[in-house]
């Protein structure tokens, strides 16, 4: 149960509320969809042709569905370079028109605070790119990596 990325804001409201609220109440109604395939630069394609076992798959969207762990937002899974799954739910989150917290009905369109998890993927990308050899010391400035911005480096911003 997607909206179209490319679907107006209008209409995707709708869509979603009234899928997520049909499947709140019956989530064993999910049925597995390949993501649809954009101009976007993202290749596509099936659970099964990437090997993943899509009954688990669409037990655990049921689960989701059914509340069973609340306030996941949205699950995307990228297997050999392409996207096999893509779905997002509703949760609480900071509404952007309101400014208070609530329940977001998300979507691919939605805006979602991220806060900390930035942190985590650099963390990750700089340890793959030590174990690879590309970083030779974890202590290096990260000004030698960036001589285009060696201007901004400077007090105690070095």
């Amino acid at each position: 149960m997607r909206i179209p990325r490319s679907a107006n804001i209008k209409g995707a409201i709708l869509f979603v509320f009234l899928n997520y609220s049909l499947l709140l109440a019956q989530p064993e109604a999910y049925k597995y969809s390949v993501p649809e395939k954009l101009r976007d630069g993202i290749k596509t394609s099936s659970l099964k042709d990437e090997g993943i076992d899509e009954d688990k798959i669409v037990a655990g969207t049921k689960e989701l569905l059914a509340g069973d762990y609340p306030n996941i937002h949205s699950v995307l899974i990228f297997r050999h370079g392409k996207l096999v799954y893509e779905n997002y739910f509703a949760g609480e989150d900071e509404n952007r028109e309101t400014g208070s917290l609530g329940v977001v009905k998300h979507s691919q369109d939605t805006l979602h605070d991220i806060r900390s998890i930035s942190k985590s993927v650099v963390a990750l990308a700089v340890l793959r790119a030590h174990s690879m050899g590309k970083i030779k010391n974890l202590d290096q400035p990260i000004a030698g990596f960036f001589p285009e911005y060696s201007s901004y480096f400077v007090g105690e911003k070095r």
